[in-house]
């Protein structure tokens, strides 16, 4: 009999650390259940929440201080045109509108630069043998810039030595501002002299850095000359400035010494 109370004492402690085992799986997994359910919902309240911010984001427009200028998020047009007796071309758009850089220099006196139907050739034809000017440059530098008013304008830039030329045009084709090494109707030696300023170094007198337009020209009553009647200016480097097709300028500050020659 006793064996038989033994048997019995350990089937039903046997059964009930199986009925324990049972229930602690059961908690486990509704533990995971629970959780996992838990996570899922968080995951989709985060991203509804991402989401709307993003909505909300793209509803809010931008300070107008913290708009960017439309014209300086494109990149603006620069470069070089060279001519050696064939036409170089190139297609430049000022604020929508279209129209072409033209050089030629065909060696037979009639060279041309235009700009649209703008001829912005101002080479002087003068001189006698080898350095004769008898045609345009053969190149020429372009420049697209935005002016004060947030409008593109066109710079071009050529020549050398004694003869250097930089003119703004605007997107009617039109010159606007109009710089170069010849003066004319200007007092030198007399009162309305035509001449050429130049230095010994053939400097470059034309600069255009980002939107930024310089050109040394020639300082109004500078001119001096010495025993030998050779006539010499100062030059000052002024920045252009440009609004609403109107060109301005103020000096900085820079100078460079010069000679005043080959007037008629």
């Amino acid at each position: 009999m006793e064996k038989g109370t033994n048997d019995t004492k350990e089937f039903k402690q046997t059964r009930l650390i199986i009925v324990l085992i049972a229930i602690i799986v059961i908690l486990v997994f509704a533990l995971g259940f629970i959780l996992g359910t838990k996570n899922s919902n968080t995951e989709k309240t985060f991203n509804s929440n991402k989401t709307e911010e993003k909505e909300h984001e793209s509803t809010i427009e931008p300070k107008s201080d913290e708009k960017p200028m439309e014209n300086n998020q494109k990149e603006l047009a620069y470069g070089v045109l060279e001519s050696n007796g064939k036409r170089d071309t190139v297609n430049i758009t000022l604020n929508g509108k279209n129209n072409t850089l033209l050089l030629e220099n065909n060696k037979k006196e009639n060279g041309v630069i235009k700009f649209g139907n703008t001829n912005i050739d101002l080479m002087v034809k003068f001189g006698a043998g080898p350095n004769i000017v008898y045609d345009t440059t053969h190149k020429l530098n372009y420049n697209v810039v935005i002016g004060e008013d947030n409008k593109e304008y066109l710079v071009v830039s050529y020549g050398e030595s004694l003869q250097q030329y930089l003119l703004i045009l605007n997107d009617n084709a039109n010159i606007i501002g109009q710089y170069s090494t010849h003066y004319t109707n200007t007092k030198f030696y007399s009162e309305d002299d035509d001449c050429f300023v130049y230095n010994d170094n053939d400097e470059i007198l034309y600069k255009v850095s980002g939107n930024e337009v310089f050109f040394y020209k020639y300082k109004e009553g500078s001119f001096s000359k010495n025993s030998n009647d050779q006539g010499y200016v100062i030059l000052e480097e002024v920045l252009i400035k440009i609004n609403n097709n109107k060109v301005s300028e103020n000096t900085t500050g820079n100078t460079i010494n010069s000679h005043v020659g080959q007037c008629s």
